[in-house]
Order: structure tokens, then sequence, then C-alpha cells
């Protein structure tokens, strides 16, 4: 895969969102069984080579520096990645000469897209594309501890065993250069150049300047595995939701030679069908006991006695209707007796 070029869009001046990114897209060449195709990676839209997927993580500006020796020859030249620091692309690099020059040297740059200049005299990124790049080193020499074989990153400069030659705290000020400028180095080392990147004819600054894409390559073999066992478990799940969930007992009860069995059931919520499922069991359990033609099941009584309320004294309550005939014919002897038997007390 080659990358060939990366598009990005931003907001204009003046406009709502100013300066922020529209649309990033990283175009490549993919070289796949022999035969070369081109496609494009962008922000959730990976590319899919054989059977990996490529995913557009990040991106930057890689300013182009070649450095020589006092005699002019090339000791150092590359597009270096500067990681962005803020959203108007401020970014930070670190370039490393091992060999070539009368000691070790380590610049550390800041790349400003489009520069700015506060009060202070410091710079910053009024905006993210290319409008008027500048490019700041500070300079280091002596040991860039990487002789003794330990890994180091390539984004960071070690400078223990360095001492600072320009920039802040120096007697020497930041090397700046804007693309296409070369400057010297300090101590008669040699030269630095900015490299401008733009092709023939270019009229302004805004292909001045390389950038990089971050890609990140992903196979996922334990996808269809992952997506059997969601299904399985989705699966539970509605049979959960939509299968009633039911307890049901049986209790055997014998007695002079005979047994007697009760059925009940229980219902997780409302269960209209909880009746019929036991009178399934119960109709199952009598065509068993029956197969052998010796034991029939027989239906319990489900007739259940009213309670009847008791009256307040000893006497036994009369029927309605043996009420209703003495009360006419206590109506007929009203006259010749009193009402009740009992003294009223107040």
């Amino acid at each position: 895969m080659r990358l060939d070029s990366f598009d990005v869009t931003y907001q204009p001046f003046g406009e709502p969102g100013s300066g922020q990114a529209g649309d990033f897209s990283a175009n490549v060449t993919v070289q796949e069984n022999g035969e070369e195709r081109t496609g494009s990676v962008k922000v959730n839209e990976p590319l899919g080579v054989a059977d990996d997927n490529v995913f557009l993580l990040g991106n930057g500006y890689a300013p182009t520096i070649t450095v020589r020796d006092p005699d002019g020859e090339v000791v150092f030249t590359n597009s270096t990645p500067f990681l962005p620091q803020d959203n108007n692309m401020t970014s930070l690099g670190v370039i490393k000469i091992p060999d070539g020059l009368s000691e070790q040297v380590g610049l550390v740059g800041f790349f400003y897209p489009t520069t700015g200049v506060l009060d202070t005299g410091a710079f910053f990124s009024g905006f993210g594309d290319l409008t008027n790049p500048t490019l700041t080193l500070d300079v280091y020499t002596g040991d860039l501890g990487i002789n003794e074989g330990v890994p180091r990153s390539v984004y960071v400069l070690d400078t223990t065993g360095m001492t600072k030659v320009t920039g802040r705290t120096t007697d020497l000020e930041s090397i700046e250069l804007t693309p296409g400028q070369t400057a010297d180095l300090p101590n008669g080392m040699g030269t630095v150049t900015f490299d401008d990147e733009s092709p023939a004819g270019a009229t302004d600054a805004s292909q001045s300047v390389k950038r990089f894409a971050s890609l990140q390559i992903h196979r996922d073999a334990s996808g269809p595995w992952v997506l059997g066992f969601a299904l399985l478990a989705l699966g539970g799940l509605m049979l959960a939701l939509f299968i009633p969930r039911r307890r049901v007992w049986v209790k055997a009860t014998a007695a002079d030679g005979t047994v007697a069995l009760e059925y009940a059931g229980l219902a997780r919520g409302d269960d209209p069908t909880l009746a019929l499922a036991v009178d399934d069991l119960v109709a199952g359990h009598a065509r068993l006991m029956d197969a052998a033609g010796v034991t029939a099941a027989v239906e319990a009584d489900e007739t259940v006695d009213e309670p009847v309320d008791e009256p307040a004294d000893d006497t036994e309550a009369a029927p309605e209707n043996d009420r209703e005939v003495e009360t006419e014919n206590d109506r007929e002897g009203d006259a010749g007796r009193p009402a009740s038997d009992t003294p009223k007390v107040d």
C-alpha cells in the first residue's frame, strides 16, 4: 500500500466553525495478488484489503528537512512526521542526526501552518491549512543515546547528555525557516534546509509541506463467533420474554389404599393459560394411570362451602322463608301481645 495524497478540507474564515476540518481522505494505491488498484481511506470508512480492514486514525504535517555538512554534502534528508498539538495543527517534531557532522545533533522543531505572532513574540498557528507556514528549530549537540542499542522514541529527544545551543536560555535564537529557506547550524557544523514540496507552477504555499496519515490494519477472526454467540444470547432473551415461566406442584397423599393427587400452579406475572396448563397435566396423568385398565383418575370435588355468618347470640338463624312467614304471623297478632318479651333498656 502506498499513500499517494491526503485530502483535507477546512471551514473557511468567517464561517461558523471556522478552522475546523470538514473531511479527510487518504488516497492510496494497493497492490493485491499482483494487481494494482486505487482506493481511499476515510474516517469511519475503512478500506478492505484481502481479509483486513484499513482504518484512518490520524494525520498531520511532515516537513521535509535536509541537513548538509560544511562541505555541502547531504548527511540527512527526510520528511519527518510532526505530531499535532492543537486544533490549528501546531505540530511538534524531532530530527536526530547521529552521523555525518562533527558531533551528534538533535533538532526539536515546531511547525505552524498559518503563522501568527503574539504580543510576546511567540508564534502560534491560527488556521489548520497551509497559508504561511513557518518551522522553528532548537539545536542540541552531544550524545543522542542511541549507540547503546537501547530503543528510543523517534518523537522524543532525550537531552540528558546533550547541550542546547540555540533557542531560549541560550545566546542564539531559534532557527526560523519558511519553505525553501536555508539557515546555518551553529558552530559551523553545516546547514539545514526546509524543503519546498510545491509542484512546479504553484502560486501559493498550500502544497509546500507533505502530509502524513496514520493507518491501522485490523483483522478480526473471531467476528463470526462473536456474531453467533450474540445471536444465541438474543434468542435466549426472546425466549425469556415471550415464553411464560410457570411452576407446577403435584402432591400425592396415600390413604385407605388410594392415592390422592393434588395439583397447583404458579406463574410469574399474568398468565391466562396457567389453568389450561394445569388441566393438561391432570389429563396426562389420568391417561397414564388408566393405561393399564386397573386404575382410573377421579377428579376431586371442587365444591367449596361458602362461609355462613353466625348470629350474634346462641339462637340458630332461621331460614329466610321462615322468617318471612313468622313476620307475617307476627303482624296478625301485634294487637294482642307486646312486640318483645325483653324489656327495652336505653
